[in-house]
């Protein structure tokens, strides 16, 4: 026997005696809070379907679709400066995802791992989130991918791992990475060789390589945070010396 229509869920019910109308898909917005108060205030005025939570420690929006350009510029009127990231425009269902991507987009402003702006779209720094989502497992990876380096002195190391990181981001020339690196490219050719001797059979498995990219544009992003991680640089280390008997070739 026909039982029915299902009863509206709690959501369904609450909008409709609001008069607002559940979007298929939307986009959440962190905003940075205001110190000292219990409650932000906006000085503008937002549309009158988004939804805003300014009362918590952490204020948000809701944005029913996308955040297109009347959108940004409805959020820039009413918010007059004041920073806010905007997430991921997701599946309703996934409005928890989208508040969380811009969270921790937002922390990384803050911490200056992605530019100062007064919108910061999640869109623009997908890799970026992806790569700062667990720094703890991103710094283990550092240390299993580098361990080879790890009889070099800090400054020696450092050096190796920026040329390094140049050659695996640009797969550039001596010339090109020496430009990069502000080097002498015979410079940049004897850290390749050094590399190549302690590193060869890594730098050659596409896997193995891709690990170490990946580790090491991490711990670049972490060192733009002014994050201490072991390999500062010592001015006064010489240039590594490639391995004893590999000298040749």
């Amino acid at each position: 026997a026909d039982s029915g229509p299902a009863p509206p869920s709690p959501l369904a019910e609450l909008a409709r005696r609001v008069g607002w109308r559940i979007p298929e898909r939307v986009t959440l917005v962190a905003l940075s809070p205001d110190a000292g108060r219990n409650r932000l205030r906006l000085p503008g005025r937002l549309d009158e379907d988004v939804l805003a939570e300014l009362g918590d420690q952490r204020p948000h929006l809701l944005v029913p679709g996308a955040i297109d350009g009347p959108r940004a510029a409805m959020l820039e009127a009413a918010l007059e400066g004041r920073r806010a990231v905007l997430g991921v425009t997701v599946e309703l269902g996934g409005a928890a995802d989208s508040l969380r991507w811009a969270r921790q987009a937002l922390s990384l402003v803050e911490s200056g791992v992605l530019p100062q702006a007064g919108l910061t779209r999640c869109e623009d720094h997908l890799v970026t989130l992806w790569l700062m989502g667990d720094p703890a497992l991103a710094e283990r990876l550092a240390v299993r991918q580098l361990a080879p380096l790890s009889g070099l002195t800090p400054g020696q190391r450092e050096r190796l791992v920026d040329t390094l990181r140049t050659w695996l981001t640009t797969r550039g020339t001596a010339a090109q990475m020496a430009d990069i690196l502000h080097l002498h490219p015979q410079t940049v050719r004897y850290r390749m060789r050094a590399l190549k001797r302690v590193l060869g059979a890594q730098l050659g498995d596409p896997d193995q390589r891709f690990a170490t990219e990946m580790a090491l544009r991490a711990q670049h992003l972490r060192r733009r945070a002014g994050t201490r991680h072991p390999g500062a640089v010592h001015a006064q280390d010489r240039e590594p010396e490639l391995p004893r008997g590999h000298e040749g070739g």
